[in-house]
């Protein structure tokens, strides 16, 4: 989960790696924004001292970073 300034999410993103053979995918903050830009978890971190206790209260017990990025990847890019 991540927190940014106004448009910052356009500045961000990852690479990600798909093998020796293979080229990376490139996935912008911008894309996977309604899954991790999560300022409710965040705050609930930061109170509870515990990302644990805030994962478990936003009801995202069993998150599968590979299962989101597969389908972050199948979305076109918003303008």
């Amino acid at each position: 989960h991540y927190t940014a300034s106004p448009n910052g999410d356009n500045m961000i993103g990852w690479q990600i790696n798909r093998g020796i053979d293979k080229a990376a995918d490139y996935v912008s903050a911008d894309q996977m924004g309604k899954q991790l830009n999560r300022p409710d978890i965040i705050a609930n971190t930061v109170r509870l001292l515990s990302v644990k206790q805030a994962l478990a209260q936003a009801g995202l017990t069993d998150f599968n970073l590979e299962q989101l990025i597969d389908e972050t990847l199948k979305k076109p890019i918003s303008d």
